[in-house]
């Protein structure tokens, strides 16, 4: 990336971000603007174009003559291939792109300039000759030669007085860079009083929230009343955005609550795209400081005071806080949540204690109910809203409440009740592995409203009946009920022996059993269903050597001549069929794939060799884990999400969290979820 500030250009470019586009081979332009406490990007049109597929621009840079210079890696690859010997190190090439009117610079030696004489290029309309004359006068500093030289601090001066605020930004950046501690606090409430939001801003990420403090403490609180003070009156949220990024280090958690408190007093914030994030890492990281505190005995739980701090802020954390609470999952952290629920002001702050309370027995088939818990729990299942409701009732099934199974139960066989409640019933139930419900998803099946999700749950539950079901009903599901009703079918030995009898009895075609189905039948580890897979679909992965042959077969297939006869509307019916549900392309897909919006889509090469062979480079995040649990059942997928009481897995048709305490053996895969 750059930002062109060389001066030397028509003034339609100063300001503007240039981007080098690897896959397309390009230099893309954005007018930068402000947006809340940040920019967006409004794209122009594009400023270079290479007409080269090699073409590989990975650095782009202003000059002090003004200029651009680019360097351009060149070669035939683009990406993603981890064999050093592909890489081609010898076509390497440097280029400048010059405005007509700019002139070479020669004998340039910034080194031998006097401090006074860097301190002016602080001027530069190229920024260029401010930002390297900086560097030497920090180098200099560094060195151990005097701050400044007396002339240098008379123009660092009068920089910092300058009427134009990008000159007094630079001067406060040489005042950062020259110094070898944080700026004094008496310049440090003179800057931040600065009618620039962008230099009050760079004031408080400089200063942060440290200042050197006396023995007893007294000047650093002072000073800290005096900055929540100005931070209080603060309008602009450019500078509220710095001043959140420095309460994320650790420091003394007297004047961060102090700071903390005040930003979150500001609700035009909540419909910030940043702001709201950075009060919540903030917000965060001093529950966590807290947390360290006590455990090392030096002060008690924190639980209940940052529950309040963010039950009281304009801006809505208060989930977020007590998820991270329900984290812990300590006696004492619940019962704060149980506490908060009998102070809650409103449904939201009462959903909101009970998504922690949900997070506390995350991974967990039961746990004992919290204190305090049965005070509250009769009022929340009458309370009036339906989300509080369910949430209570779904809680009190994990406690191991007798008279909630019996209420989610009966919700669930409901034809008129709420659908949505009707699908939280059947979840609650299943992640509570309650022993009457496989009988009722079979009935489920009848219900299209219900049916995908039964489908997909029957997975969860050893019962020699659900084959048959499956299959009674499977000619009259959907594409994608057939699809999941496949993967149920291939998730334990039992199910897979009646699903392959299906396919060679042609109840199931062969095309309905995608080559991710096979590989899962596969990991399955038994030899009878190996040896059947075998006799029906043949060898389920050839040799490297073979698959290369396979893609050079492709490559000449698909001439030029060929893909100008290729039926586009028919390709992307495939794509979607096929591709869609795990990639994202255009904003529209899944995400247990990488997005491909940004991939080489027009080198015919890179599209075969990722299709036609997805497992010889896989990113680690996409690495795909075999899961074999203790009640039989074998996942494959995706781990995406890790603690110590589960593991959320992204599979080819649903995203599951299972109980670590529910797995017998993990095995990493050497194979792409992608189908070969």
């Amino acid at each position: 990336l750059m930002i062109y500030q060389g001066g030397a250009w028509p003034k339609e470019y100063h300001g503007k971000l240039f981007m080098a586009n690897l896959h397309g081979h390009r230099i893309n332009v954005d007018e930068v603007k402000p947006k809340g406490s940040s920019y967006e990007g409004d794209r122009n049109p594009d400023f270079l174009l290479t007409h080269d597929k090699w073409s590989i621009i990975v650095a782009i840079h202003g000059g002090p003559d003004g200029n651009m210079y680019f360097c351009d890696w060149y070669d035939k690859q683009v990406c993603h291939l981890r064999e050093p010997e592909v890489w081609d190190r010898t076509n390497g090439r440097l280029y400048r792109i010059k405005h007509e009117s700019t002139k070479p610079v020669r004998g340039l030696d910034l080194a031998k300039c006097s401090d006074a004489e860097l301190v002016k290029y602080q001027l530069s309309e190229n920024d260029w000759y401010a930002r390297h004359a900086r560097r030497i006068l920090q180098e200099r500093s560094e060195d151990g030669m005097k701050f400044l030289s007396d002339k240098g601090h008379s123009e660092l001066t009068k920089l910092l007085e300058h009427k134009d605020p990008s000159r007094r930004l630079r001067g406060l950046w040489l005042l950062h860079a020259v110094s070898d501690s944080e700026i004094a606090p008496d310049r440090f409430e003179e800057i931040v009083k600065d009618e620039s939001p962008v230099i009050r801003a760079w004031a408080y990420r400089f200063c942060g929230t440290r200042v050197q403090a006396d023995p007893n403490g007294e000047n650093t609180r002072n000073f800290a009343e005096r900055v929540a003070k100005l931070i209080a009156n603060e309008k602009s949220p450019v500078v509220r955005r710095a001043i959140l990024s420095r309460l994320t280090f650790a420091g003394d958690l007297f004047w961060q609550d102090q700071h903390m408190k005040t930003m979150l007093s500001h609700a035009e914030d909540g419909k910030d795209p940043i702001l709201p994030h950075l009060l919540w890492y903030a917000l965060e990281n001093q529950y966590d400081i807290a947390n360290s505190l006590r455990h090392a005995g030096i002060m008690e739980r924190p639980d209940e005071k940052y529950l309040s701090i963010a039950a009281g802020s304009k801006v809505p954390l208060l989930e977020k806080m007590a998820r991270r609470v329900g984290a812990d999952g300590s006696s004492a952290a619940t019962a704060a949540l149980v506490k908060g629920l009998g102070e809650s002001k409103s449904d939201v702050q009462t959903f909101a204690y009970l998504r922690g309370l949900q997070e506390s027995v995350k991974g967990k088939r039961q746990a004992d109910a919290p204190k305090g818990w049965e005070a509250v729990s009769a009022k929340l299942r009458k309370s009036e809203d339906p989300a509080v409701r369910n949430a209570a009732l779904a809680l009190a099934v994990t406690y191991g409440d007798a008279s909630a199974f019996a209420a989610m139960r009966k919700t669930l066989i409901d034809t008129t009740a709420d659908i949505t409640a009707r699908q939280s019933a059947l979840a609650t139930l299943v992640d509570a592995r309650d022993k009457q419900l496989s009988a009722v998803l079979q009935q489920l099946l009848a219900e299209p409203a219900m049916r995908p999700q039964a489908i997909r749950a029957l997975a969860s539950f050893e019962d020699a009946k659900t084959p048959a079901a499956l299959l009674a009903v499977y000619k009259n599901l959907t594409a994608a009920e057939k699809r999941d009703a496949v993967a149920t079918l291939a998730s334990r030995s039992a199910f897979a022996t009646a699903l392959l009898a299906a396919v060679e009895a042609k109840a199931i075609p062969n095309a309905d059993i995608p080559a991710e189905i096979i590989r899962q039948l596969r990991n399955l580890d038994d030899k009878a269903l190996n040896e059947k897979i075998a006799s029906v679909w043949g060898t389920v992965r050839d040799t490297p050597l073979e698959r290369k042959k396979v893609i050079a077969d492709w490559a000449k297939k698909l001439n030029p001549g060929a893909l100008a006869q290729a039926d586009l509307g028919a390709g992307r019916a495939i794509y979607s069929r096929v591709c869609q549900q795990c990639h994202t392309l255009y904003g529209v897909g899944g995400k247990v794939g990488p997005e491909i919006t940004g991939a080489n889509r027009s080198d015919l090469n890179y599209l075969l060799e990722n299709i036609l062979d997805p497992s010889a480079v896989i990113p680690k995040e996409y690495a795909a884990t075999k899961l074999d649990l203790l009640d039989g059942r074998v996942v494959t997928g995706i781990i995406n999400e890790e603690n110590k009481a589960t593991l959320t897995v992204v599979t080819a048709t649903e995203t599951l969290t299972i109980p670590v305490k529910d797995i017998d053996k993990r095995t990493a895969s050497e194979l792409s979820m992608m189908p070969d």
